[in-house]
């Protein structure tokens, strides 16, 4: 995946630029997520893989541009670290190996795989990542055309 995109406030671009991408929980994964959406349970930086089409503008209109107003809204492009690829394939290579000395030694037990990975993709869209992407590897974008 060579290109991510993250939605955020103007005020919020000047801290990423020097800090990066930080996992947080968003403030806005109370009460309301809980009605209408998941509520998040472990900090995590939430990216788009692509953007312009209807869930991304369902995101940007409905969430963020009622929260902040659509003029304080950036649209950042991220590339993800090479570092954070190979730490995930590390991962996998050391579940693999508990997973198959679990089996050898009969042990029939849940083992919480994604509980050690990097980063997950869910429903081919949203890319979420559980660690700081340095500033370095985001730059400010436009927003491309409203379908």
């Amino acid at each position: 995946m060579k290109k991510l995109y993250h939605v955020t406030t103007k005020e919020n671009w000047e801290k990423i630029k020097f800090k990066g991408l930080k996992p947080t929980i968003g403030y806005m994964s109370g009460y309301i997520a809980e009605l209408i959406w998941m509520p998040e349970t472990r900090k995590a930086v939430y990216l788009f893989t692509k953007i312009g089409d209807e869930d991304f503008w369902y995101f940007v209109n409905n969430w963020m541009a009622r929260v902040y107003g659509k003029e304080n809204l950036v649209l950042l492009e991220v590339r993800l670290p090479k570092t954070l690829r190979k730490m995930d394939r590390r991962v996998e290579r050391h579940v693999k190996k508990i997973k198959a000395q679990m089996k050898r030694m009969n042990v029939n037990g849940y083992f919480p795989e994604k509980a050690f990975h990097n980063y997950e993709i869910r429903d081919r869209t949203e890319f979420v990542c559980y660690k700081r992407i340095p500033g370095r590897y985001i730059k400010q974008v436009s927003f491309p055309e409203e379908m």
